[in-house]
């Protein structure tokens, strides 16, 4: 099971300080053991981004900003492994409406742990990979695209792509957060069509005081849309465990879904499909 402590930067590792954001341009690079106070942007195919800790920095207001930017489709093979993405308010951090984390198209985030950030993942493309990670989304107050009320909080948010692979992920709630977030995997096909997607032994729990969780657990529209650019269809969804959500059996999959070996954690329950029951 991901944690905090088995996933990010390895402890004891030395890592080399860098003010100020950090672009990425030049193909086949390799960036490790650093720690970046600032955004990491990267607009090049097949870099490696092993051993790092990512910090963000000063944003703009009602602008939104990932921590990980690989959000062009221009660009593939990406790999983020074993980094450390976000920093969550028990540590310290300052997280605000603005902040999300590792977004784009054409990437894998391997053995990460990502913390502070109002979407753990937006995923925005193509062929994208999401194995062993700890995502933790934070919800907070005053969010001007909500209101005044609080954030649209997304363990994994998709808006368009093919090909993904989330598997064996640790997703929850910070418990410092304001108040409970939305879904832990919302698949909304706003921005173009979502086809074969895998979901596969990941566990979604909401946080360690049973205070606040999420609202869904994975939602997916149907083949029809709900309204938006495209349509979503052909997901695998198998052998999840959900605990300690606000409604841990709100479980919506589409008409186009295989669905098996989803359960209720700890208890064992099998979970039933809301929309296909």
């Amino acid at each position: 099971m991901p944690t905090p402590s088995n996933t990010g930067v390895p402890a004891g590792t030395a890592l080399r300080a860098v003010t100020g954001d950090v672009q990425v341009t030049q193909s086949g690079v390799l960036l490790e053991g650093l720690d970046i106070s600032g955004f990491l942007r990267i607009r090049a195919n097949n870099v490696w981004v092993r051993n790092c800790r990512i910090r963000g920095g000063v944003g703009t207001a009602g602008t939104f900003r990932a921590f990980v930017d690989v959000n062009s489709t221009a660009y593939s093979g990406t790999v983020l492994e074993r980094c450390s993405i976000g920093t969550a308010i028990a540590d310290g951090g300052t997280p605000t409406v603005d902040s999300y984390g590792p977004t784009g198209s054409g990437f894998s985030l391997i053995r990460c742990c990502v913390r502070g950030v109002v979407d753990g993942l937006n995923t925005q493309g193509h062929d994208i990979a999401v194995w062993g990670n700890y995502l933790e989304t934070v919800t907070l107050p005053n969010d001007p695209r909500q209101g005044g009320g609080a954030s649209h909080s997304d363990g994994i948010q998709a808006a368009f792509g093919t090909r993904w692979d989330i598997r064996g992920n640790y997703l929850t709630v910070e418990p410092t957060g304001t108040a409970n977030a939305a879904s832990a995997m919302l698949f909304s096909p706003y921005a173009g069509d979502i086809r074969d997607v895998v979901v596969d032994s990941n566990w979604i729990v909401g946080d360690s005081t049973g205070a606040a969780g999420y609202k869904d657990a994975i939602v997916t529209w149907r083949p029809t849309g709900n309204g938006d650019a495209g349509t979503g269809d052909r997901y695998t969804v198998t052998n999840n465990r959900i605990g300690a959500c606000r409604d841990e059996t709100n479980f919506k999959l589409g008409q186009t879904v295989v669905s098996s070996g989803n359960v209720l954690y700890p208890a064992g329950t099998p979970i039933v499909d809301q929309w296909n029951a």
